[in-house]
């Protein structure tokens, strides 16, 4: 192997350079954005009471429901926050709606999520401590259902919440503005709305005894979309205020969307140009005596990639399978990267290959790997539900063995990679040859195709947790490998935040 003595020990001499004091400004910024964003994770539990009355909310879909950020909006309207389960929320005949016994003594505003929003209210509105409705994206029940049901009744308040509909007319009409209509004898065709947030406004109808309300958003579709929006929850949390409590409390909740929005981007900044500073052992100084090949690995791989999406389409038409099809897509990365680290076995066990680490300052990466863990895990409980209690214990024992799995696979597909650079062949396998990453991304995407050809939404999202499980452990894993030897942090990088997204998606 040919060595270019000069660039060495250049190379050499910069690795043993002191950090500058830029790179300790960058990971000072990146630890106090972490820290904020833990903060806004405990600021959003500020104002809960047992003097409080309640939101209860009532959702059939939890799965992507923003419960941290609504938590912040709720409290900040001076409401305690609960969301109802499904097996909470009906009476023993399954079918009709009810209040859970633990908040019966309490005074409620019922938040119901849906179709089945009016049939909620329908069931409940006769409860004495119930003071009033909020329901977001409601069906239209029918004439039929509908009958007996005005501006006096029920004689609480009601907001409705739905999609931007600016083209309505008599014979085409969403089915929440058709109810509003109902329930207060406001003409939403000819009348003309208050508009209320700048740019992206919604546009407002409230009835003439102020109490019938309806918003219609600039948003055109998706409810869990237009409910972790900023400008929902601000206009949800001042409807609250003003109508059942003592007022609003808007700059709290712009206040705390502005904070954490800083505190993920300015993070990532730090953890960016501290990496930008560290330098990179397998760069300059070895001149490759030949490319890193393994053409057999890559194709059997590809082989796998594209059987793993021939299985889960297939799942979906057998109906005792349909259930099963998501764990092909989420556990499809594991099963390549085992697959690519058998196929690489050979050149690893080998001892024919001499290598040695050129890293030796590996606390610089440690840091590294810390602070972008840490910038996951707060990011990931400002915006999901990350709770260990969610997951059924079946569901446990398969992340747990994934994410083992898939910490020593990475760690030795890194080790792989440093060896062969190390030995002048250049990059391989996963972290060297983007073919791999690629590869990777087949399973989830031509799901993804079918599910979008033949509108099986109910994929939709499962899909989308398969491609997020290609790429953030990948991005995240990445800078460790490039500027170190510790192909060990890399594996363990990878494989944390690997369960990290099992914890929310499974």
């Amino acid at each position: 192997m040919k060595k270019n003595t000069g660039n060495s020990n250049t190379r050499s001499r910069k690795q043993n350079a002191k950090l500058p004091m830029a790179a300790g400004i960058a990971i000072a910024i990146a630890a106090l954005s972490i820290m904020l964003l833990f903060i806004m994770y405990g600021v959003s539990n500020i104002g809960e009471s047992a003097d409080n009355p309640y939101v209860l909310i009532y959702s059939n879909q939890n799965e992507n429901f923003p419960y941290i950020s609504m938590r912040n909006s709720i409290h900040a309207a001076g409401f305690n926050y609960a969301l109802i389960d499904s097996s909470e929320m009906y009476e023993e005949d399954g079918e009709t709606y009810r209040i859970p016994t633990r908040y019966g003594s309490k005074d409620v505003v019922i938040l119901s999520i849906g179709e089945a929003s009016f049939e909620i209210m329908n069931d409940l509105y006769t409860r004495d401590n119930v003071m009033g409705f909020v329901m977001l994206d409601p069906s239209y029940p029918g004439n039929a259902a509908i009958e007996g049901f005005g501006r006096t009744v029920p004689d609480k308040d009601v907001a409705i919440f739905t999609f931007n509909d600016p083209d309505a007319n008599l014979m085409e009409m969403s089915d929440a503005r058709m109810l509003f209509e109902r329930l207060s004898g406001v003409d939403t065709i000819f009348g003309t709305p208050v508009t209320r947030g700048g740019v992206l406004s919604s546009s407002v109808y409230i009835s003439n005894n102020q109490n019938r309300y309806l918003s219609m958003s600039h948003w055109k579709s998706g409810r869990m979309l237009m409910l972790s929006s900023p400008i929902f929850q601000n206009e949800l949390s001042g409807y609250l205020g003003i109508t059942f409590g003592d007022g609003a409390s808007y700059g709290r909740v712009n206040t705390w969307f502005v904070l954490v929005f800083l505190g993920i981007i300015m993070a990532a900044a730090g953890i960016s140009m501290f990496l930008f500073f560290l330098p990179v052992p397998n760069g300059s100084g070895f001149d490759f005596e030949k490319k890193g090949t393994d053409s057999f690995a890559a194709i059997l791989n590809l082989g796998m990639a594209i059987w793993l999406p021939v299985l889960a389409i297939a799942g979906t038409f057998i109906p005792q399978l349909v259930d099963y099809v998501k764990y092909i897509i989420y556990f499809a990365p594991i099963a390549m990267l085992l697959l690519m680290t058998l196929t690489r076995l050979g050149f690893i066990l080998v001892n024919k290959t001499a290598f040695e680490r050129r890293d030796k300052r590996i606390l610089n990466i440690f840091i590294v790997a810390v602070a972008e863990l840490l910038w996951l895990l707060g990011t990931m409980l400002l915006l999901t539900n990350l709770s260990v209690k969610s997951i059924e214990d079946k569901n446990l024992i398969m992340l747990l063995i994934a994410s083992i799995v898939d910490v020593i696979c990475v760690s030795v597909l890194a080790y792989a990679d440093t060896k062969s650079r190390f030995s002048g062949q250049g990059g391989c396998s996963y972290f060297g040859n983007p073919i791999y990453i690629l590869e990777m991304f087949i399973p989830s995407v031509l799901t993804l195709v079918y599910v979008i050809l033949f509108k099986r939404t109910e994929l939709l999202n499962d899909c989308l947790y398969g491609i997020s499980l290609v790429v953030v452990p990948f991005i995240l894993s990445l800078p460790i490998k490039r500027n170190s030897d510790s192909f060990e942090i890399a594996g363990l990088v990878h494989g944390i935040s690997t369960a990290l997204l099992f914890f929310v998606i499974l």
